[in-house]
């Protein structure tokens, strides 16, 4: 299991490639990311299951076709799940 706060704040711009290999890599050999992340096109790119959160409390968990049934809505991005959740 990791746990990252924010992986891709203050990064300059080669080391994003190499964090996204590095997380991309450890997903794929079956271990758990925990990952806080406030960049939804990010969260949406890296994560299977997502959980929202709206001040301290879950507002949705799950894929992102999940998490857009229980919004009601039937196309969108993350960021239109995240805003009919929120």
């Amino acid at each position: 299991m990791l746990l990252l706060d924010e992986p891709f704040d203050g990064s300059i711009s080669a080391r994003p490639a190499v964090r996204w290999r590095l997380l991309r890599g450890t997903s794929a050999k079956g271990r758990t990311l925990f990952v806080s992340i406030h960049q939804l096109n990010d969260a949406a790119r890296l994560c299977d299951r997502l959980i929202l959160l709206n001040r301290g409390r879950i507002a949705g968990q799950g894929t992102l076709g999940e998490l857009r049934a229980q919004a009601g809505l039937t196309k969108g991005g993350f960021e239109e799940v995240f805003l009919a959740l929120t």
